[in-house]
C-alpha cells in the first residue's frame, strides 16, 4: 500500500529551526553578558534588598539625655532643700529602735542627730523571694558608733577559771587570760580549752600581734603561743623585781617593759634583761608585727624594729607643738598606731614603708570624764573606728571629726571588764564571768513601736530626709554656692515661696547696728575670671522674686560686679508680698576683658530688715527662664528620636526626691564638684515631657533603687491624674491640663540599681518585681497598661533574668584603646568594635520567660570612642580619635534587629550658658582624672548621624546582601577561582535595611580607606526612591530622587548613604 507523502516527518526543517533558536539564545546570552560586564554598573558592588523581614522587631532608636541645659548662670537659684538618702542593713531591732550595720563607705559620714525627722522604712524578702515593706515611721533619734545588744557567747564556770583580766584576738582565734596563769582558748569555736601555765605568779599584761599571743607575769615570766592553743612559758634566770606593765612582740621576739623603763626580752627561748629605756615608767605598747612602740609617762616614746635595739621617737615624728602626756594605752589596727593619754588625748600615726620613722597627728580629745574614769584599754576595729574602755567599765568611741569621745550605749547596763576587736566588725566583751559578742552599729529610734513586726538581720533599712541649704540663722560661710556679707547679717532657708518658686526661699536678715546704712549682701561668684563669661554686646536679663519686711523704703539692689564698672539697678517698690522683678542690660566689652578678679552676682539692701529671695535667673534675654533653650531643643527634635531616656531625672536616685522633679523649670539644684558648684541642669519633669512630645518621642523613665510606693504613686498621678488629684493639680499648675498619659502611645519604665544598693541577683530581681507591682497597684494603671513597657536594668551576676519585666536593658559603652601603629587602620577599629559587641552579647542575661527568643535587648546607654593612650611617668597622654559618620552609624546599627531591638545614644550637654550659642553645647564629657593632651570632640558628628539614620531605623530588619561586582565575578570565573564569600568581600562596606510604615530603607556605610561604587537592586516594585548622601563628618551632601535606571552610587571613605523606597507592594 502506498503511503501519503504529506504524512512524512521532515527532519531538515526541524534541525534548522533548532539551530536558529540556539543561535539566537547564544547571541542573547552573549549580549546580556556583554552588557552586564561592560555596562556602566558592571564594576559596582551589588546591594540587593527584598521586602522580606530577616530579623526581629526593631523598636527604634533614641537619645539618652544625660544633662539638659537651662541657660541660667545662677547655681541653687531656688534655695531648695537638699535630699539625703541612705540605705543600711538591719542588724537587729525591737520596740521602737533598730541597730544598723554600716559599710566602709558610710563610716565617718554621719554624725549624731543626722536624718532626725526623716522617714525610715524597712524592706525585706518574704518566703517567696518577693520584696515587701515591713514598716514605715519617722526617725526620732540617730546615733552613730553604738555598741549593739550583747549576745552571750560563752558562760564561764568560776570554779574552772576565774577573774578574766584580758581578751585578745587574731584573725582566726580568740583567747582569754585569767589573773592566775590560766588561759581559755578557742572562744567562739565548737570547743574551748582551758590551759594552766602554772606560772605561780600574777598576770601583768597581754598582747595579740598577728597570730602570736603573749602574756607576762610578775617576776618576768613570759608565755607565748603562735596559734593561740599551745603556750610555752619562759622564766628569767633572775626574777624581775620591777613591775612589767606591758608586753608586745615582733615575730618570735617578745618584749615586756614597765617601771623605770625596765626591759625584758624573750628571744631564742631565753628571757633576758636589757638596759632600761629611761627613768620613767613604760605603761603601754603596740606592734604591727614589724615595728613596735613603747609609751610611758611624761610623753616617753620608744620604737624598735627587732625587739633588741630601741630609739626614742624624735620631735620630727611627733605632731607640731605637741605636749608630753602620760600615755595610758596603745593599739594597732587598720594600718595605723593609736596612743591614748590618761586625759583622753589621742595620737594617730603611720609608720613609713622604709622603716625609718613615724608620722603622728594629734586629736585634741581630752575630756575630764575620761580622766576621771581612767583609760584602761584601746582597740581599733577593721573599719578604723577607735574604741576605748575605761576603768569604770564604760566603752567610748572616738569622734575624730569633732575630737570627742562619745559614749557607746549599753542596753544591758552591764560593765565591760575587758574587750577585743575581732574580724567581721564585732567586739568580744568580758563581763561577770560571761563573754559576749557585740557590734559597733548605728542606732536609730523611730516614733512608732514595732508591735507585731519583727526586724530581722539582713533586712534593708532606707532613711530619707532633707537638709536645708542654709541652716537656722547661718551667720558665716559659703553654702550652696552663695555667700553673704555684712556686719550682724545672717541667712536661713524658710518654707515660704511664690507659686512658681518651689518649697523654700532664702531669708536674708540684717539686725540693727551702729551704722544705719550697713549693707547686707547675698552674693554668688559667676566665674573666677571675667574672660569669655558673657557675649559682648548681647542683651542679658536678671530676674528675681522678692518680698521684704522692715527694709527702708522697700529698696533692694541687684547688680553684677568685677573688674569693671558695676552693672545693676535698685528696685524701689519691693513690698510684703511676693513679686517678680527684672532688669535688662547689655554686656559692655570691658566686662569680658581678661582679669583674675571674679565676676559676682549680688542682691542686697542697706540697714536693718529682712528680704526674702527666690528663683533667681541670670542669662540671655532671649531665654524666658521658663523653658529649655531652643538651641538645645531644636537639635534634639531634629534627630526624630523614637525614645528619649530621661537620665537627668532618675526617680528614686540617691539624694534626690520626686518632689524636686515636679517643680517647674527654674528651681534646679546644684552639686559640688571639687570646690566648684555646678548646675544639675533642667530637672523639671514637665519640661522633659514637653521636649519628648515636641520631638515625637516616647518618654523613657529610669527608676533607681531608692524608690518607694510614694514615688511611684506620684509619678503615676502626674502622668494620669486629673485636677482633683493633688499631684495632677501640680501638673495643671505647671501648664499642662491634659493628662500626659493620653499624649503618648507608649511609655517606658526601666528599673535599675545605679546606686549599687543590691548585692545579690535575688535582691535585684525582687526589687524589679516590687516596683512593677507598685505600678500595677496604681489606680491609674488600667488606663495605661496597654502603653507601658517595663525594662529590667539590673546587671545579673548569674546571667539569668527572672523578673516580670518585658525586656532587659544594658549599656554599650565602647572606649577602645588602639596602639599608635593601628590608629588609622579601619580593620583594627572594626575588629575592636566587633570584640566589644561580643562582650556585650556575653553580658545579656537569658530571660527565663522567653527561653527560645534570641532578641529583645534594649540598650539604654551607648557611646563609641577610639583613643591612643600612653604613659610617660605620672603623666597620661590620651588622644581621642576623630570618628567618621560611617563608623558611628556602623556602631549603632551593628546588631539592631538581631539581639538588640532598641538602642539609644548618649547625648551630653554643657552646663555653661555661654556654650548655648556655640558648638560646645553638646561637647563630650571627658574624664578629668588624668592629663589629657589631645581630645577630639565627636559630639556634632554624632548628632548629624542620628538626624540621618534615626527616623528610618525602626519596624523590622529587611533582608539585604552585598555581592561582588559583575566584573569581579567574570574575572574570578575565568580564573576558575571561587567567588569570595559575603563576609570576606564586603571589606568595610556594610548595608542595613529596615521595613516600616514609611517604606523600605537601606543605610550603606563605608568604613574602609577607599571609595566604593555600589548599585542597589530592589527585589520589589516601588513608586519612588529617595537618596541622601552624608559626608564623613555627617553633613548632608546631597538629597535627590534618581531615576529607576540610575542606581549607581559612589561612596567615599567614611560616608553613608540612605536610600528610601516608597510605594512598595508590601
Amino acid at each position: 500500500m502506498r503511503r501519503n507523502r504529506n504524512d512524512r516527518f521532515h527532519k531538515r526543517p526541524f534541525v534548522v529551526a533548532v539551530i536558529v533558536l540556539a543561535t539566537f539564545l547564544l547571541v542573547g546570552i552573549a549580549f546580556i553578558t556583554y552588557m552586564g560586564v561592560f555596562s556602566r554598573h558592571a564594576g559596582f558592588e551589588r546591594i540587593r534588598v527584598s521586602d522580606v523581614s530577616s530579623g526581629g522587631v526593631v523598636h527604634g532608636m533614641g537619645l539618652n539625655l544625660i544633662d539638659i541645659p537651662t541657660g541660667n548662670y545662677i547655681k541653687n537659684a531656688s534655695f531648695e532643700n537638699v535630699a539625703s538618702d541612705q540605705v543600711f542593713v538591719v542588724h537587729e531591732g525591737e520596740d521602737n529602735y533598730a541597730y544598723l550595720l554600716m559599710d566602709s563607705s558610710q563610716t565617718g559620714r554621719y554624725e549624731d542627730g543626722d536624718l532626725v525627722g526623716g522617714t525610715v522604712r524597712v524592706m525585706a524578702l518574704d518566703e517567696n523571694g518577693q520584696y515587701f515593706q515591713k514598716m514605715e515611721s519617722v526617725v526620732e533619734a540617730f546615733k552613730v558608733n553604738q555598741i549593739g545588744v550583747w549576745r552571750e557567747l560563752l558562760s564561764i564556770d568560776p570554779l574552772e577559771i576565774d577573774n578574766i583580766m584580758s581578751v585578745k584576738s587574731s584573725s582566726s582565734v580568740s583567747v582569754a587570760f585569767s589573773s592566775q596563769g590560766k588561759i581559755l582558748a578557742g572562744i567562739g569555736s565548737a570547743e574551748t580549752i582551758i590551759i594552766d601555765l602554772n606560772t605561780g605568779s600574777e598576770l601583768l599584761a597581754t598582747s595579740g600581734v598577728e597570730s602570736r599571743f603573749s602574756s607576762v607575769y610578775s617576776g618576768g615570766v613570759i608565755a607565748t603561743s603562735s596559734d593561740g592553743k599551745t603556750f610555752n612559758s619562759f622564766f628569767p634566770d633572775v626574777p624581775f623585781e620591777e613591775r612589767l606593765n606591758t608586753v608586745t612582740s615582733i615575730g618570735r621576739v617578745v618584749v615586756a617593759s614597765g617601771e623605770k623603763g625596765v626591759l625584758a626580752v624573750l628571744s631564742d627561748g631565753k628571757v633576758s634583761r636589757l638596759p632600761n629605756l629611761s627613768g620613767n615608767d613604760i605603761r603601754t605598747s603596740a606592734s604591727d608585727g614589724t615595728v613596735m612602740i613603747l609609751a610611758g609617762d611624761k610623753g616617753d616614746l620608744f620604737t624598735s624594729s627587732n625587739g633588741q635595739l630601741f630609739r626614742p621617737i624624735s620631735d620630727v615624728e611627733k605632731p607640731n607643738n605637741s605636749s608630753n602626756p602620760d600615755w595610758a594605752c596603745a593599739a594597732y589596727g587598720a594600718d595605723r598606731f593609736v596612743l591614748v593619754a590618761d586625759n583622753g588625748l589621742v595620737w594617730v600615726g603611720n609608720h613609713t614603708g622604709d622603716g625609718s620613722q613615724f608620722i603622728f597627728s594629734e586629736i585634741f580629745s581630752s575630756q575630764p570624764i575620761i580622766e576621771e574614769q581612767i583609760p584602761k584599754e584601746v582597740v581599733v576595729d577593721q573599719s578604723g573606728e577607735i574604741m576605748l574602755l575605761t576603768g569604770s567599765g564604760q566603752i567610748y568611741v572616738l569622734d575624730s571629726d569633732n575630737a570627742v569621745w562619745k559614749e557607746a550605749s549599753v542596753l544591758t547596763g552591764g560593765k565591760a571588764e575587758c574587750f577585743s576587736s575581732v574580724p567581721g566588725g564585732k567586739v568580744l566583751i568580758y563581763s561577770d564571768n560571761q563573754i559576749f559578742s557585740a557590734s559597733l552599729l548605728l542606732k536609730i529610734q523611730f516614733s512608732d513601736a514595732l508591735s507585731d513586726t519583727e526586724l530581722k538581720s539582713g533586712d534593708m533599712c532606707y532613711i530619707s530626709g532633707s537638709i536645708p541649704m542654709f541652716g537656722e540663722d547661718t551667720t558665716e560661710g559659703a553654702i550652696g554656692g552663695w555667700e553673704f556679707f555684712g556686719s550682724n547679717t545672717s541667712a536661713m532657708a524658710v518654707v515660704d515661696a511664690p507659686s512658681v518658686g518651689g518649697h523654700t526661699s532664702l531669708k536674708l536678715m540684717g539686725a540693727t547696728t551702729e551704722d544705719a546704712n550697713n549693707p547686707r549682701i547675698l552674693s554668688q561668684v559667676i566665674s573666677q575670671d571675667s574672660d569669655d563669661v558673657f557675649l559682648s554686646g548681647a542683651f542679658y536679663r536678671a530676674d528675681v522674686w522678692l518680698r521684704q519686711e522692715g527694709v527702708e523704703n522697700g529698696q533692694v539692689m541687684m547688680w553684677l560686679s568685677g573688674a569693671f564698672e558695676s552693672v545693676g539697678t535698685t528696685f524701689t517698690d519691693v513690698g510684703s508680698g511676693w513679686r517678680k522683678y527684672s532688669f535688662r542690660f547689655v554686656i559692655p566689652s570691658e566686662m569680658n576683658a581678661i582679669s583674675t578678679e571674679p565676676v559676682r552676682f549680688n542682691i542686697g539692701f542697706n540697714g536693718a530688715g529682712v528680704v526674702y529671695v527666690d528663683r533667681v535667673y541670670l542669662g540671655r534675654d532671649t531665654y524666658d527662664g521658663n523653658s529649655i533653650p531652643s538651641e538645645y531643643t531644636d537639635r534634639i527634635k531634629a534627630t526624630s528620636p523614637t525614645y528619649i531616656r530621661m537620665s537627668q531625672i532618675i526617680i528614686g536616685a540617691r539624694d534626690s526626691s520626686i518632689e524636686r522633679f515636679l517643680l517647674p523649670i527654674g528651681n534646679e539644684s546644684s552639686q559640688l564638684n571639687g570646690d566648684v558648684w555646678q548646675s544639675n541642669g533642667c530637672e523639671s519633669l514637665e519640661s522633659a515631657l514637653i521636649l519628648a512630645r515636641e520631638s515625637g518621642a516616647y518618654p523613657w523613665f529610669v527608676i533607681d533603687s531608692y524608690a518607694d510606693q510614694a514615688d511611684i504613686d506620684m509619678v503615676m498621678s502626674y502622668l494620669c491624674g486629673s485636677l482633683t488629684d493633688p499631684v495632677g493639680k501640680i501638673r495643671v499648675d505647671n501648664g499642662t491640663a491634659v493628662a500626659w498619659s493620653s499624649q503618648f502611645d507608649r511609655i517606658v519604665f526601666e528599673v535599675a540599681d545605679d546606686s549599687g544598693v543590691f548585692t545579690s541577683d535575688l535582691q535585684r530581681r525582687a526589687y524589679v518585681d516590687y516596683v512593677i507591682g507598685q505600678f500595677k497597684a496604681s489606680v491609674y494603671y488600667m488606663e495605661i497598661k496597654d502603653k507601658v513597657i517595663f525594662l529590667d536594668g539590673m546587671d545579673y551576676d548569674g546571667g539569668v533574668m527572672t523578673s516580670m519585666a518585658d525586656y532587659h536593658t544594658s549599656t554599650m559603652i565602647v572606649d577602645n584603646r588602639l596602639s599608635t601603629d593601628l590608629r588609622s587602620s579601619y580593620v583594627a577599629r572594626e575588629k575592636a568594635l566587633g570584640e566589644s559587641y561580643v562582650d556585650y552579647y556575653d553580658s545579656i542575661p537569658r530571660i527565663t520567660s522567653r527561653p527560645y527568643e534570641m532578641g529583645g535587648e534594649w540598650v539604654g546607654s551607648s557611646m563609641l570612642r577610639y583613643r591612643v593612650q600612653s604613659n610617660a611617668g605620672e603623666i597620661e597622654y590620651r588622644e581621642y580619635l576623630q570618628l567618621t559618620a560611617a563608623e558611628f552609624s556602623n556602631f549603632l546599627l551593628w546588631d539592631l534587629g538581631q539581639y538588640t531591638s532598641c538602642i539609644v545614644a548618649d547625648i551630653d550637654a554643657s552646663m555653661n550658658p555661654i556654650d548655648l550659642s556655640t558648638d560646645n553645647l553638646f561637647e563630650d564629657g571627658f574624664d578629668t582624672d588624668s592629663i589629657i593632651s589631645v581630645m577630639h570632640d565627636n559630639s556634632q558628628l554624632r548628632l548629624r548621624v542620628l538626624e540621618a539614620i534615626m527616623p528610618h531605623a525602626k519596624g523590622s530588619v529587611g533582608e539585604v546582601t552585598i555581592s561582588p561586582s559583575l566584573k569581579d565575578v567574570a574575572v574570578l570565573e575565568e580564573s576558575a577561582e571561587n567567588i569570595p564569600s559575603f563576609e570576606s568581600k564586603k571589606d568595610g562596606l556594610n548595608a542595613y535595611a529596615f521595613i516600616n510604615e514609611n517604606g523600605i530603607t537601606i543605610i550603606v556605610t563605608n568604613i574602609s580607606d577607599r571609595p566604593r561604587s555600589v548599585t542597589y537592586i530592589p527585589d520589589f516594585a516601588y513608586s519612588s526612591v529617595h537618596v541622601e548622601k552624608y559626608g564623613e563628618d555627617g553633613q548632608l551632601l546631597a538629597s535627590y530622587q534618581p531615576g529607576k535606571r540610575n542606581t549607581g552610587l559612589t561612596l567615599p571613605p567614611g560616608q553613608i548613604i540612605v536610600i528610601q523606597f516608597k510605594g512598595s507592594d508590601r
